[in-house]
């Protein structure tokens, strides 16, 4: 029992100093830990709000088309012989321009929805930005925040 007591202190003694007093992280005051401090902050009124995709690969479907045309044509080509290898392209081609628009038409580009917002801030410049938030409706007063040099709602 007595070896136990006069253990733990020499145990401890060690761990207390790792402890760097003089550190940026003591006192409250903590070097880039996610915080992010606002380079600017403005009151405004949102006066526009539209769905917008982003990301994704904005294949319309003429694009669709013109890609399933020609690979359908590559791949027609490389049967029959003579009037049959060109009626085979050709078949190739019209159905890969089909299948080629239908597929870019159900992809849609492939991108998730946000909202785009347009606020006029109170020193009258207008801004325009894409955050997905919800239950802020045009006409809404609100707080904004410049992070990074782009304008977004304090929240």
């Amino acid at each position: 029992m007595r070896l136990k007591v006069l253990l733990l202190p020499a145990l401890l003694i060690p761990l207390a100093a790792c402890e760097d007093l003089g550190s940026s992280n003591s006192g409250g005051s903590y070097a880039n830990a996610g915080y992010v401090q606002p380079q600017a902050t403005q009151l405004g009124r949102v006066i526009d709000a539209r769905q917008v995709q982003v990301g994704g690969n904005n294949i319309d479907s003429t694009t669709g088309a013109v890609v399933g045309g020609l690979a359908g044509a590559l791949v027609g080509n490389q049967f029959g012989k003579g009037s049959g290898n060109a009626l085979a392209t050709g078949v190739g081609a019209i159905g890969g321009a089909i299948a080629g628009s239908e597929i870019a038409k159900q992809n849609g580009g492939g991108g998730s929805y946000s909202t785009e917002w347009t606020v006029r801030l109170d020193d009258g410049q207008l801004v325009k930005f894409v955050q997905p938030v919800t239950g802020i409706r045009i006409g809404d007063r609100v707080r904004m925040i410049m992070v990074n040099g782009r304008w977004q709602f304090q929240i």
